[in-house]
């Protein structure tokens, strides 16, 4: 073999080898990312307004009285919360409500206070006037029997010792005592005819067995209550008197003068 030809072949044998060793490796294949899932697209709903409308509230209170205490009562809406001058009062499931409130005399606040679940509020105040009653006066029995009016008048009077009231009719105007036992005392009031606010004298004369229980009376009170001017009577049932009922009547003078 010439030489040419032996060279040939040898360049020819290095040019394959090294371009077979230059070759790059084959890429590392990565492993892929799963994709992040779609966001969720759908709408917010949206929000609910604030409740801002305060409860209904509705009060019924007298504006005076002559009690020491007033029942106020009224009606707000159902679950809400109710104070009266400060204090819980219970709501029916219905909305309704009432309590007692003390009173002073004279004039008084009442405020009555409603609250929702949002804290929505309803005030009422009322005023109330308490006005304490007049005790019963009495009266001067002081009279000028020269200037006086005499009225007589005989007052059925009744007595039931130690029994229930039955075999006597009732009889409008009489002077009662009922059930007394044998032994005690008891203390009626008899309307007199004369409801002048002027002095008056009174006398007493009885009849009948029943008459015959009255106590001496000394001294007379005298008693005025609005326009009811009335005597209180007594009467004492003797020790061993037999149960039963008495009849009797009460003559009753008044004499109405002028204060000395």
């Amino acid at each position: 073999m010439n030489m040419k030809l032996f060279f040939a072949l040898f360049i020819t044998a290095m040019l394959f080898f090294g371009c077979a060793q230059q070759q790059p490796a084959p890429p590392v294949q990565q492993p892929s990312t799963p994709a992040a899932p779609a966001a969720n697209t759908t709408p917010a709903a949206p929000a609910k307004p604030k409740d801002i409308t305060p409860p209904l509230l509705t009060v019924n209170v007298p504006s005076d009285t002559n009690a020491s205490s007033v029942a106020v009562s009224g009606t707000t809406e159902a679950g809400a919360f109710v104070t009266i001058n400060g204090a819980a009062v219970d709501v029916a499931a219905d909305g309704t409500f009432s309590s007692t409130v003390s009173l002073t005399e004279g004039a008084n606040t009442i405020v009555i206070v409603s609250a929702d679940s949002s804290n929505n509020k309803n005030t009422v105040t009322r005023s109330v006037t308490y006005t304490v009653p007049a005790p019963p006066q009495k009266l001067d029995d002081t009279y000028v029997p020269a200037n006086g009016v005499v009225t007589t008048n005989e007052v059925p009077l009744y007595v039931s010792v130690g029994v229930t009231p039955s075999s006597f009719k009732a009889v409008d105007g009489r002077v009662e005592f009922l059930n007394v036992l044998p032994g005690s005392t008891s203390v009626a009031t008899m309307q007199l005819s004369n409801n002048e606010n002027s002095p008056v004298h009174i006398e007493f004369n009885t009849t009948g067995d029943a008459g015959n229980m009255i106590n001496p009376i000394a001294p007379i009170t005298l008693f005025k209550n609005g326009e009811v001017r009335a005597v209180e009577v007594s009467i004492t049932v003797p020790a061993g008197t037999i149960f039963g009922e008495r009849t009797g009547s009460i003559i009753l003078t008044e004499t109405r003068g002028q204060a000395s």
